[in-house]
C-alpha cells in the first residue's frame, strides 16, 4: 500500500535542529530522516495562524487569501484518490480543517508530572502493535505519536493494496504543553546557567531592553529540551515503521516559528521576524537520498515539494534557470503576516514593518532591511544604508497585500534585479 506520514509541528524553528545547522541540540533522528530525503533551506509560512499555514499546506492556496473554512471548495492539491486522516492533539485546528479529511481522530491528552515521563520504547510486538510503557503515564506528545502510530497500523491491516493513504499528524509542539523533564534541560547547563525551570504553558514574554539574559537563557534550554524531546518521538516512529509490509514516507515541517527573545520577544505571534516564519521542511523521498534545495517555498507549495523533488534536483543539477522551470509560486518573493507586522523576503533580502503599509497607498518609513542569507537571525538593520531597497519591498509589500486582502494572488511583475542579486 502506497503510504505518505506527514507530520507537522507548531513553533518548531529550523535553527534548532542539527540539520539547518545547529550544533549544540542532539536532533539524530530528524537528522537521519533529513539523510534519506529533501531539506528545504528557505521555507517560509505566510501567517502567524497555524491553521491557515495547515490549511495553505494541503490545499494549495495562500493562507492570506481567506478563512480556511471559506475555500472549501477551492482545493488544487486534492484532486487525488488518497484517504487522508488527520490526527492531532489540536481542538481549534480539527474542527475548522476536518472538511478536507475522510476521517479525523482528535487526542485528548492531560499533562502529567515531568517526573512521570519515560522516554518511547521503539520495540515491536509480534502482534505489529507498539506501546509506550505502561508502568508510567505518557506525555501529551508521545500520546500523539502513539496514536498516529496505531492509526496507520490500523489503515494497512484493513486497507486493499491499491489504496493510497496519507496521514497528517499535527501537533502543537511548542505552543502546547513544555513537559520535558529537567534532567533534559541539564544537558545544555554550564556552572555558570541558571538552573532548569519548570514551566508547563509555552512561555509569553515581552522582554525589556536591560533584561535579565538568564531570564532568557533559562526558556532557550527549556525550548531545547522539547526539541529532544520531539526527536526522541520521532526516532521511535521512524523504529517502529520500519516494521510494516511497506515503509511510508515521512515529510516533517514546522507550521508557525517560536520567537525566543532575539527581538525581545518570547513566545508571541505579533511580529513577523526570521524566527517567527522560517520553519524547517524535510521531504523523505523513495531513493533515501540527501539533497539540499536552497530555493525559497512557502506553505502553497508544500505539494508540489512533496511531488516533485526528484524533478526539482534533476533541474537543479542541469544548471537551467529557476525561472525557466520552477513555478513554485506566482512570484519569487514571499509574503508574511500576523497581527502586527508584515515582511516581504526575495533571496537577498528581507523586508519587515511593524506598522504594514496601508491600502490608502502609505508606505512605511521605519521598516527594517535585513541582506539574505548571510544575516539569518536578522540582528543587522540596513535600511539606513540601503534606502532604495526598503523602498522597493515596502511597495511591493503593500501592492502584494492589497492582491491578497482583495482574495487574489498578486500578479507576477518584473522587479528590480538588485532585490534578487542584491547589491554588487
Amino acid at each position: 500500500m502506497e503510504s505518505r506520514l506527514v507530520i507537522t509541528v507548531d513553533g518548531l524553528n529550523a535553527r534548532f535542529l542539527g540539520a539547518y545547522g545547529n550544533s549544540w541540540i542532539p536532533t539524530p533522528s530528524i537528522n537521519r530522516l533529513a539523510a534519506g530525503g529533501t531539506l528545504y533551506e528557505n521555507y517560509l509560512v505566510n501567517s502567524n495562524d497555524p491553521i491557515h499555514n495547515f490549511w495553505g499546506m494541503i490545499t494549495g492556496n495562500h493562507p492570506l487569501l481567506a478563512q480556511p473554512d471559506q475555500r472549501a471548495a477551492s482545493t488544487k492539491s486534492l484532486n487525488d484518490d488518497r484517504h487522508r486522516i488527520l490526527v492531532t492533539d489540536d481542538a481549534d485546528l480539527e474542527s475548522r480543517v476536518r472538511f478536507l479529511f475522510d476521517e479525523t481522530r482528535f487526542v485528548q491528552a492531560e499533562i502529567a508530572d515531568v517526573e512521570q515521563h519515560d522516554t518511547l520504547t521503539a520495540d515491536i510486538p509480534e502482534n505489529e502493535e507498539a506501546e509506550l510503557e505502561s508502568e508510567s503515564e505518557s506525555s501529551p506528545l508521545e500520546s500523539l505519536f502513539q496514536q498516529t502510530l496505531d492509526t496507520l497500523l490500523e489503515q494497512f491491516q484493513k486497507s486493499e493494496d491499491q489504496v493510497k493513504l496519507e496521514i497528517w499528524m499535527h501537533c502543537r509542539g511548542f505552543f502546547g504543553a513544555w513537559d520535558a523533564p529537567a534532567e533534559i534541560q541539564e544537558l545544555f547547563k554550564d556552572d555558570t546557567d541558571p538552573e532548569p525551570i519548570d514551566i508547563f504553558a509555552p512561555p509569553s514574554i515581552t522582554l525589556q531592553s536591560d533584561f535579565d539574559p538568564d531570564e532568557k537563557l533559562a526558556i532557550v534550554h527549556a525550548y531545547a529540551a522539547m526539541i529532544v524531546r520531539l526527536d526522541e518521538c520521532i526516532g521511535w516512529l521512524l523504529s517502529a515503521v520500519e516494521t510494516l509490509p511497506s515503509e511510508p514516507l515521512i515529510h516533517l515541517a514546522g507550521v508557525r516559528g517560536f520567537p525566543l527573545g532575539e527581538h525581545l520577544d518570547i513566545g508571541g505571534t505579533s511580529n513577523c521576524y526570521s524566527e517567527n516564519v522560517h520553519v524547517p521542511l524535510i521531504c523523505t523521498t523513495p531513493d533515501r537520498l540527501p539533497r539540499r534545495i536552497r530555493q525559497m517555498v512557502e506553505c502553497s507549495d508544500f505539494s508540489t515539494c512533496v511531488e516533485t523533488t526528484t524533478k526539482v534536483v534533476a533541474h537543479e543539477n542541469s544548471g537551467e534557470s529557476d525561472s525557466d522551470q520552477l513555478r513554485y509560486s506566482s512570484s519569487q518573493l514571499i509574503v508574511s503576516r500576523s497581527k502586527n507586522a508584515a515582511r516581504i523576503q526575495s533571496p537577498a533580502w528581507s523586508y519587515t514593518s511593524n506598522n504594514p503599509p496601508t491600502a490608502d497607498g502609505t508606505t512605511d518609513s521605519t521598516g527594517f532591511l535585513y541582506a539574505k542569507p548571510a544575516d539569518m537571525m536578522e540582528v543587522n538593520a540596513v535600511a539606513d544604508v540601503c534606502p532604495e531597497i526598503a523602498e522597493l519591498l515596502g511597495a511591493e509589500l503593500l501592492r502584494q497585500l492589497g492582491a491578497l486582502d482583495q482574495g487574489l494572488m498578486p500578479e507576477s511583475i518584473e522587479l528590480d534585479s538588485a532585490l534578487f542579486d542584491g547589491l554588487a
